[in-house]
């Protein structure tokens, strides 16, 4: 079998978390034709044994390999004091006089000079404050056990953190499909160049060639030159954010980059960046949507959808099974695109299916922003899988592709239009010059009947705020920044990990604590009120705070209900957002107090 593309049919274990280490070191060693399949291997790895989306035992199964992987870097150097004597003993006795076993111990040492006996210390999967969230996994994978190997380590790092950026657009958590994406980028070296801010097409390597032998290199350079002209249009219809009496040096076709330092709530500006002209484009093609402008309104607020759609975790082996018997094959929590209306209007919700709770997003667009509509009384819902088979159906995962990059949607429009009956309505991608009459061949994204489905996802049953705060942008990056953006950097340890986060709330300030981590007090200066006090996952709170430092948004409002759910609020000129998070129970898990499902509302 093979192991890395029968992840989806079969449950993870141990043996398979462990073939994935043995794949990805047998492809190592044939680096130069294998080097994308090592590296896919190695974030498979990452990904069910090391990441967020990890099941309880995989995470345990690689702390305790790892721990055994620096027990053994620790014993090595321990006795490196000891070997070394034993070879000078060796040196200097004439005889040679020793065993046939000390010797094939000794031997690859006898040459050693005292320089050599200096670097000989080895080094453990350990990674300092700031580094990749892959080093750990690239040095044990890899045995990256030596100081010279910081290149090899940091290269690898770098693809890991390539496939990780660009995840949404893997049609499944497969080897093949992360070749596949690997390919797309023009290969291991492409990956590498593009992961470090170069241009692709300057990357073509020994490995990769092949990959882009048929003249992909051309289109691609057109594809992307024509991307960063629609991005450069749209800059030119913004209103700039200042004006700068400055006269650079580097200027690129026009455009200036430069660098600066958040100094509390003003930015310092210190220089240019000497970019070359691919560099340029790259940087270009990385500009936040809120300084562009004429960007297509539907296709912002989807973006943004499925943007914050990424707070609903999905992924891991559920308690449902495909047959509905305890014996039959688990299905794994999927991240689920609603429709639904009310008197303000049609929003989406994203929240699972396959779980009993989760997080819960509702979105709704601007009045001008038109989603379409949906029958009365119907909930309508993207597909959240499809059959290998199956080239047409569209899924939520699809959407997110399709919408996650500003150089792809500055491309095109979306627009709503009527479907049949099974799928009422259409959301139709437009690209630019295009007529919707014209778009039959375009993908197309199919809201089909929600009540057809026999597993509905989560949604909102109650929420009875106890409490209700102003939150500016300035204070969630104070907290991301000094509180929670640590904790995420902090050394890994099973305490860290499942020990909640406590915020509490009495008017006079807000206050996040945890058992293992220092605490964090936000002074609000409004009259004292009852505490209320909240358990949330450490990773949700983290995932959360990153989100919000980056919305286009002056201030959010938060709110809470005790028995089970934190809301966050915020709007910006696509929509208005709202995020759920589910509190942690005694036992340490999501409490579903205020949740139902879909099918309860109908």
């Amino acid at each position: 079998m093979n192991i890395a593309n029968e992840i989806l049919e079969t449950d993870i274990d141990a043996a398979k978390l462990n073939a994935f280490v043995s794949k990805a070191q047998s492809a190592y060693k044939l680096y130069k034709t294998a080097a994308m399949e090592s590296a896919a291997n190695c974030y498979l790895l990452w990904h069910f044994a090391a990441s967020e989306a990890a099941e309880d035992f995989a995470r345990a199964w690689f702390d305790a390999k790892l721990d055994d992987y620096n027990a053994e870097v620790d014993r090595f150097n321990n006795a490196l004091p000891d070997l070394e004597a034993r070879v000078a003993a060796y040196l200097a006795d004439d005889s040679k006089d020793i065993s046939a076993e000390e010797f094939a111990k000794i031997e690859v040492y006898l040459g050693y000079s005292k320089e050599d006996w200096g670097k000989a210390a080895k080094v453990k999967a350990e990674a300092r404050e700031g580094a990749s969230p892959f080093t750990i996994v690239v040095k044990f994978v890899f045995e990256f056990d030596r100081a010279a190997d910081a290149s090899n380590v940091s290269r690898y790092a770098k693809v890991l953190e390539y496939i990780h950026e660009h995840r949404d657009q893997l049609d499944s958590m497969t080897e093949d499909a992360i070749i596949a994406l690997l390919k797309k980028a023009g290969g291991f070296e492409a990956a590498l160049d593009i992961a470090r801010g170069n241009a692709p097409e300057n990357s073509i390597s020994a490995n990769n060639k092949d990959a882009n032998a048929a003249g992909s290199d051309a289109e691609a350079d057109a594809k992307r030159n024509e991307k960063v002209s629609a991005i450069k249009k749209a800059i030119s219809h913004a209103v700039p954010v200042a004006d700068l009496n400055y006269v650079p040096k580097f200027a690129r076709d026009g455009y200036v980059f430069l660098i600066g330092r958040k100094v509390d709530d003003q930015v310092a500006i210190y220089g240019e960046l000497e970019a070359s002209e691919n560099e340029a484009k790259s940087l270009v093609l990385k500009v936040d949507t809120d300084v562009l402008g004429g960007l297509n309104p539907f296709a912002e607020f989807a973006a943004k959808v499925c943007e914050i759609g990424t707070m609903v975790r999905d992924g891991k082996k559920s308690i449902y099974t495909a047959d509905g018997t305890s014996s039959g094959e688990h299905l794994k929590v999927a991240r689920t695109y609603v429709l639904r209306d009310d008197e303000r209007g049609t929003f989406v919700q994203v929240s699972a299916r396959y779980t009993d709770t989760s997080a819960v997003i509702i979105a709704r667009p601007k009045p001008e922003i038109d989603i379409g509509p949906i029958p009365s009384g119907q909930f309508l819902m993207l597909p959240t899988e499809r059959r290998e088979d199956d080239t047409v159906t569209k899924t939520g995962k699809d959407l997110a592709k399709q919408v996650s990059s500003i150089g792809d949607r500055i491309m095109f429009g979306m627009t709503a239009i009527a479907g049949t009956e099974d799928a009422p309505l259409i959301w139709q991608i437009v690209p630019n010059g295009k007529a919707v009459e014209q778009c039959e061949k375009e993908p197309r994204f199919c809201w089909t009947l929600a009540s057809k489905e026999k597993h509905q996802p989560v949604c909102i049953e109650s929420f009875n705020a106890k409490f209700t705060t102003e939150l500016r942008k300035t204070a969630v990056q104070s907290i991301y920044e000094a509180y929670i953006g640590n904790w995420q950097k902090a050394k890994k340890d099973e305490d860290k990990t499942f020990l909640p986060i406590t915020l509490s709330y009495n008017g006079l300030s807000l206050s996040f604590a945890h058992a293992k981590h220092k605490s964090y007090l936000v002074p609000l200066g409004a009259e004292e009120q009852p505490m209320v006090t909240l358990a949330l996952r450490p990773r949700d709170i983290a995932d959360l705070f990153k989100l919000l430092a980056e919305q286009n948004t002056d201030s959010f409002v938060m709110k809470a209900d005790p028995n089970g759910l934190l809301m966050v609020r915020w709007s910006d000129k696509f929509g208005e957002y709202e995020i759920y998070l589910p509190t942690v129970n005694e036992k340490g898990g999501l409490k579903d107090r205020c949740l139902t499902v879909l099918s309860c509302l109908i």
